[in-house]
């Protein structure tokens, strides 16, 4: 797994204790979001001090992916009070933390 992206950073992110139960819960998807985000920015060195609206983005990625896992109907949406919430939104947001889907110039 990546040593810029950690299960601590994402447990404090969505407010988790992280247990062991929790630890192993969250590394697949940490994992994951760290894969992703170094093939959408190759251009990066990740050995390096990741920029911090990178690592942003990646830590909210990879908080809607264990969201996701952790719904039996996918993405949450809906809030408390039963009202509809887009999750769409918040990976635009993850996109614009990231850098990912940038135009390219021929």
């Amino acid at each position: 797994m990546a040593e810029w992206l950690t299960t601590a950073q994402v447990a404090a992110y969505l407010g988790l204790i992280l247990d062991d139960t929790t630890q192993a819960r969250l590394a697949p998807v940490v994992g994951a979001a760290a894969a992703w985000v170094e093939r959408a920015r190759p251009d990066l060195d990740f050995t390096a001090t990741t920029p911090v609206d990178v690592h942003q983005g990646a830590v909210m990625y990879a908080a809607l992916l264990f969201q996701q896992a952790a719904s039996p109907t996918g993405m949450p949406a809906y809030d408390d009070l039963g009202s509809y919430t887009d999750p769409g939104a918040s990976m635009g947001q993850v996109y614009r933390l990231v850098g990912a889907r940038r135009p390219v110039v021929a």
